[in-house]
């Protein structure tokens, strides 16, 4: 901890440390590493930065398959939701920690495979959250929004692509307070991704490959 920055700044960190040992996609970094080291213990850091993009790689994979597929497969277990949100919290979490906490090492201008991981790590990121909020409309969220026709899934996606860039798509519209709540949850999160955007013109913070 950098006692410099005082308490509050201080328990921040704390509390971001804490939060990444509860990311799926850690984990799948750190056994990654290890296994690529247990085959090759001296290998370099450059080689063991891409042992731990491939981890990341496939965990981008396997998040929006399944986001693809609980859109397609529209399922009602509360299980589906409480892993969705987790996906779309620590997606977001993720990509604040490495773009703009400042938790992974400095890209260089000149590093034009980084830069454009960076740039496709924003972009997937960014519209996953629209895909995992299309899910909450579409399925648990249903009857907490009024839909001007039946609910389905295109609707659903247009209703989150419009609330993220706070669109005013006509037609749908809260009916609960659960129903606004979320709403401005996700124009929270599309801000948050804004702001982390801003923080990357930060030179001493603008850092890593983020989930």
């Amino acid at each position: 901890m950098n006692r410099s920055n005082g308490p509050l700044i201080g328990s921040v960190s704390c509390i971001i440390e804490v939060l990444q040992w509860f990311s799926f996609v850690e984990w799948m970094k750190w056994i990654t590493v290890r296994l690529f080291l247990s085959r090759k213990p001296c290998g370099s850091d450059d080689e063991q930065r891409a042992s731990a993009n491939v981890a990341i790689d496939l965990f981008i994979f396997i998040k929006w398959s399944v986001v693809l597929a609980a859109l397609i497969v529209r399922p009602t277990s509360d299980v589906w939701l409480y892993v969705i949100i987790y996906l779309i919290s620590y997606n977001l979490f993720s990509y604040f920690y490495y773009h703009a906490w400042g938790g992974g090492e400095p890209v260089s201008a000149r590093d034009k495979g980084r830069q454009q991981r960076r740039l496709f790590s924003f972009l997937q990121a960014f519209f996953f959250s629209i895909l995992g909020f299309a899910f909450i409309y579409l399925v648990p969220l249903c009857e907490d929004v009024s839909w001007p026709e039946q609910v389905n899934g295109w609707d659903a996606l247009l209703l989150s692509i419009s609330n993220s860039f706070t669109l005013t798509y006509e037609g749908f519209q809260p009916t609960t307070r659960l129903g606004r709540t979320v709403l401005v949850i996700q124009v929270l999160n599309s801000f948050f991704f804004l702001t982390v955007l801003v923080a990357n013109s930060l030179p001493n913070l603008s850092s890593g490959e983020g989930a």
